[in-house]
């Protein structure tokens, strides 16, 4: 059988260098500002956001069992989902549970 030829060399960006190249500068973005004024300033809802406010219901409940009080489960989950994300909070606040208000 023939035998397999070698594996090429790697490329040269696997190698450290003193510098780094000139291009690396030149791919980075500008720096906006977070405020209004940034153009596109909205966060688009994923499937993600929904299990994060699973996680900070089950949290919730968690600390309802800890305190032996579910009282505060509402306002509980929508802390924990707002420390995730900002949007997980207000979709938890305003449309899940909305007593969290």
């Amino acid at each position: 059988p023939p035998a397999n030829p070698p594996p090429p060399p790697p490329p040269d960006s696997w190698y450290a260098r003193a510098e780094p190249p000139a291009v690396q500068a030149q791919l980075a973005a500008p720096a906006t500002g977070v405020g209004a004024e940034a153009p596109g300033n909205t966060v688009k809802g994923q499937p993600g956001h929904f299990v994060l406010m699973g996680h900070a219901m089950f949290l919730a409940a968690a600390q309802g069992l800890a305190k032996m009080d579910f009282s505060g489960f509402s306002e509980d989950a929508a802390a924990n989902a707002e420390a995730c994300s900002g949007l997980s909070g207000f979709i938890l606040r305003n449309h899940v549970v909305p007593a969290a208000k």
